[in-house]
């Protein structure tokens, strides 16, 4: 059974491949999607071959869409192939052959047969698209219930950092541009450019139009800090109640001393109906105290009164 980071993740994948794109965005998600996984090789006579993988059916079925369809490359096919390691999985291959060179500078996938800055595919017409490819070659979404952490993993740091760059320059609308910006870690021979923010993961989920990720990621999200709130406000409750404890104890051993000391008819009127509901009530805070006062004795006294009292009682034990 596929863990729950992985069904997130493919989740929103396979919502990205549903998704309507113009045909310049389509160019820009083949451009993302063949920087981050696609192997090239060149074969002779002005001819290559590029590879592209990918464990989701409907992004599989997107890309070769687009080549086939919209590009014309008639030879164009998908090979599957199974692999078993602690599970069996299906791996789509995307294979494209033929004179595709001049293609593949145009999506800037390589130039002069090297990995090159892709600058045309994150102008306006095509970064939605971009942005949705390289997710789909190399990203990944924690489950929202265990963390907040979207990536994508790059082989070169000079990618990395454009788009990075590229992610951080987006019009999203945030004031601390810092603090909810991308950052880049190198984890093994990868580099990976992450977010950890949920409110700026949630606002790029809606500027790629993955509107059904981005309403499951929000109501998780909604409801695990009302449940952290709660939490708070129940170990709050908790400490306050303990403090109280504490206190109605204390109240109650210092009358222990004072009585033996100064005797009962000594105190006045209202100091005489506080010791003799603290000494009934040991566990009450001093807020249900005056509660009790008013409605069991008849009396009016605040809480400021009786935390009064029972300070002047410390000092004069002293």
């Amino acid at each position: 059974m596929a863990n729950r980071l992985e069904t997130f993740s493919r989740s929103l994948k396979s919502e990205i491949s549903s998704l309507d794109f113009t045909e310049k965005e389509n160019l820009g998600l083949i451009s993302g999607f063949a920087l981050t996984n696609g192997v090239f090789s060149l074969l002779g006579n002005n001819k290559a071959r590029l590879i592209l993988k990918t464990e989701v059916a409907s992004c599989a079925k997107l890309v070769f869409n687009i080549f086939k369809y919209q590009l014309n490359i008639e030879n164009t096919h998908i090979i599957y192939q199974n692999k078993t390691k602690f599970k069996t999985r299906v791996v789509y291959n995307i294979e494209i052959k033929g004179e595709i060179i001049p293609l593949i500078e145009e999506l800037e996938i390589k130039k002069n047969l090297m990995t090159c800055i892709p600058d045309n595919m994150v102008k306006k017409d095509y970064v939605r698209g971009f942005i949705c490819g390289i997710f789909l070659g190399s990203g990944s979404l924690s489950d929202p219930n265990k963390s907040y952490f979207l990536e994508i993993s790059f082989d070169e740091l000079e990618i990395a950092e454009f788009v990075q760059n590229t992610l951080n320059n987006l019009y999203l609308q945030f004031e601390d541009v810092l603090e909810y910006s991308f950052k880049v870690i190198k984890r093994r021979n990868k580099y990976v450019v992450y977010m950890k923010k949920s409110e700026y993961i949630s606002n790029l989920l809606s500027f790629l139009g993955c509107t059904n990720t981005m309403l499951n990621f929000e109501n998780i999200r909604i409801e695990k800090d009302f449940l952290n709130s709660q939490n708070r406000i129940d170990n709050c409750v908790v400490i306050n109640y303990k403090r109280s404890l504490k206190t109605a104890q204390e109240n109650v051993e210092l009358l222990d001393k004072i009585l033996k000391i100064k005797p009962f008819d000594f105190f006045n009127e209202k100091e005489k109906v506080i010791i003799q509901a603290r000494m009934k009530y040991t566990d009450l805070t001093y807020s249900e105290l005056v509660d009790v006062i008013l409605h069991e004795f008849g009396v009016n006294v605040s809480k400021s009164y009786i935390c009064s009292f029972f300070n002047k009682l410390k000092e004069d034990l002293k």
